[in-house]
């Protein structure tokens, strides 16, 4: 298995956790050993993401492939910035709550998706490559 295919997989595990992440969020279940597990998993998923961009950089892949590792440090800085910025100046309006959850699952739908396709396009268009 490639490289570019075993990121695609790893992206899909992601997008599954952000699901459940929200799943769990919905129900209302609160651990502080998940919470640090998932914070710990997404933190070395981003520099992760920097190694991939690195990689695919130096195998010249093709465009559509830096979509993913992109979105990922884009929406993860993001986040950390909203964080921040909710934590400094201590406003948490009712409502922001249920839309950074849905802005979370709708996330990871997306990423769910973005991988599912560009793993499919991959073995109809290019069955024999090896990414």
């Amino acid at each position: 298995m490639g490289f570019l295919k075993t990121y695609l997989i790893i992206a899909l595990m992601i997008g599954f956790l952000g699901l459940l992440d929200g799943a769990l969020s919905i129900i209302g279940f609160s651990s502080q050993i998940y919470q640090l597990s998932l914070a710990a998993i997404l933190f070395f998923f981003f520099f992760f993401n920097i190694y991939v961009l690195t990689a695919l950089r130096r195998h010249h892949a093709t465009r559509i492939a830096y979509v993913l590792p992109v979105y990922h440090l884009a929406s993860y800085v993001l986040f950390v910035i909203m964080g921040i910025v909710i934590a400094t100046t201590e406003s948490n309006p009712a409502w922001l709550s249920s839309v950074l959850l849905g802005l979370g699952i709708a996330t990871s739908l997306f990423e769910l998706a973005f991988s599912a396709s560009l793993l499919t396009w991959m073995s109809v268009d290019f069955p024999n490559a090896k990414y």
